[in-house]
């Protein structure tokens, strides 16, 4: 089925913005000073992990709501 280039460019925008959303808050939250995933009691915060699964689930996320889209616009055709 044929989208129209808005569609198209409504899915990369909003795909991206969920990868960025998720991925950049979690290594924000495990690494800033006083955040709830760093309260600064050098207790262990959940750090790669929380941030790897973070990122795979910005990814999966788009891939299940709007179906076959490339997340990256730059490998956009």
């Amino acid at each position: 089925m044929a989208h129209s280039w808005v569609l198209n460019y409504f899915n990369d925008f909003f795909g991206t913005m969920i990868l960025i959303l998720f991925g950049n808050g979690s290594v924000a939250n495990s690494f800033l000073k006083v955040t709830t995933g760093n309260p600064g009691d050098t207790k262990a915060n959940g750090g790669w992990v929380l941030i790897s699964f973070s990122f795979g689930f910005g990814v999966m996320i788009p891939a299940m709501l709007f179906g076959s889209i490339a997340i990256n616009p730059a490998l956009q055709q």
